[in-house]
């Protein structure tokens, strides 16, 4: 079996890094990615009170909902009768609660990740409780009123044997929420904290992490989204609800989670965390199941890719595996991240803009020998930093370069219609 992160020695500290990179990545999410972080754990692990500390520390709005002791109206909204007129009669609307108002005004004021709406003891609720919150966790908002932008928070203990009347997370809502396993502390973490990530009151503290601006188009997270695309290539993961209440009620693989489970990996990559470490599999676990992210550690393990350098010294000379997709994914995507990076120690391409046209002679190659859609998906950043790296326009750029490698944007060539488009539309032609 897979170990999980609570049977780690080292599991609180490990949940409180895996929260805090969450925070960071979550206002950055695209639309097709965005979760809530879920934290899931017996009373007494300290969930409350490290969410809690956390928003405040960070200067956050913070509206607590304890779920399971509002009535579901409070959550959500209820219904209201409206005198339309005199002579009209009445009309029937829901009625917004007065949290969303506030939230929203201050998330008109300050910007996205302003707010975080901690929903609380949310699996001791009840069944209208789990479908009021349900449109807060499924991105429908309250009432009509958008809630785009706020850092959705969960906190409870999940139905299982230690909480057997718990109300479980239906499929589509399980489906948008990272759950993180927050164990209770031992003594030892206890004596240690104060040494840790404490500060001196007892609180164990959710780690607070800076990801750079623009961290979604760095390297570092283009080379972890082409090894985790190579992985689900690699594997053929099936995106499918399981037939079982229970685990379906808990992380499982989707379109949604896997483009989340990929985003947050690479938010782990631009933290300095390892692509394979427990912070990383705590987050990819959470977003699509913690067998697949044990899967994941191991392919990241055994993966045995050719260097970047060699391939940007000479580009044209590497060829794709035709019966390996997962390494022509991974391999690109490398390359890509090293042509966008400076060169480093053993680089055998010095000159910062002649990596880059390195780095596209590389994706042109790949697509003219078949891989024409992964050098689509891998080209995008590197198309982007190529149009901020030398002098002129966009067109006259690409124009020279087209020309130099066999008019690349009109080519007739089966399988480069995708490439050609793919090129226009990213430098705005």
């Amino acid at each position: 079996m897979t170990p999980t992160i609570s049977q780690s020695p080292h599991a609180g500290a490990v949940a409180r890094k895996a929260a805090g990179l969450f925070f960071a990545a979550a206002p950055d999410l695209p639309e097709g990615a965005r979760m809530s972080l879920g934290l899931i754990g017996p009373p007494g692990s300290g969930k409350t009170t490290q969410v809690v500390a956390w928003a405040r520390s960070q200067g956050k709005l913070l509206i607590q909902i304890r779920v399971a002791q509002c009535d579901p109206a409070d959550v959500a909204s209820l219904p209201g009768v409206i005198l339309v007129g005199e002579g009209a009669g009445f009309n029937f609307r829901r009625l917004t609660p007065e949290w969303v108002t506030l939230a929203q005004a201050h998330l008109k004021a300050h910007g996205p990740g302003s707010v975080v709406i901690f929903l609380d003891e949310i699996f001791d609720s009840s069944a209208p409780h789990m479908r009021a919150v349900s449109e807060i966790l499924e991105g429908r908002g309250v009432a009509g009123r958008d809630l785009d932008g706020a850092i959705v928070v969960t906190a409870g203990n999940a139905p299982g044997p230690d909480n057997p009347l718990g109300v479980a997370f239906p499929p589509a809502s399980a489906n948008r929420v990272c759950h993180v396993s927050v164990p209770p502390m031992s003594s030892l973490e206890w004596a240690l904290g104060d040494g840790q990530d404490w500060q001196g009151d007892g609180v164990p503290r959710i780690s607070t992490v800076k990801l750079p601006k623009g961290w979604r188009r760095t390297p570092d997270a283009i080379r972890a989204r082409a090894m985790f695309r190579a992985w689900a290539t690699a594997r053929a993961v099936p995106l499918t609800t399981p037939t079982d209440d229970l685990a379906a009620s808990g992380p499982w693989p989707s379109s949604r989670t896997m483009a989340g489970a990929g985003w947050l990996l690479a938010a782990c990559a631009c933290a300095g965390e390892p692509l394979d470490g427990p912070v990383a599999l705590a987050l990819v676990g959470g977003c699509i199941g913690h067998q697949w992210a044990g899967d994941l550690a191991t392919f990241l393990g055994a993966a045995d890719l050719p260097d970047p350098e060699v391939i940007l010294a000479d580009p044209k000379s590497w060829n794709p595996d035709p019966g390996r997709l997962d390494r022509t994914w991974a391999t690109v995507g490398a390359v890509a991240a090293a042509a966008m990076s400076g060169p480093g120690p053993g680089a055998k391409v010095k000159d910062p803009v002649a990596r880059v046209r390195a780095g596209l002679d590389l994706l042109y190659s790949a697509a003219l020998k078949g891989a024409a859609d992964v050098s689509c998906a891998a080209g995008a950043a590197l198309l982007v930093t190529a149009a901020k790296t030398t002098e002129g326009t966009n067109s006259t750029r690409l124009a020279a370069w087209s020309a130099a490698n066999g008019n690349a944007l009109t080519d007739p060539k089966a399988g480069l219609g995708s490439f050609a488009a793919m090129v226009r539309a990213i430098v705005g032609e």
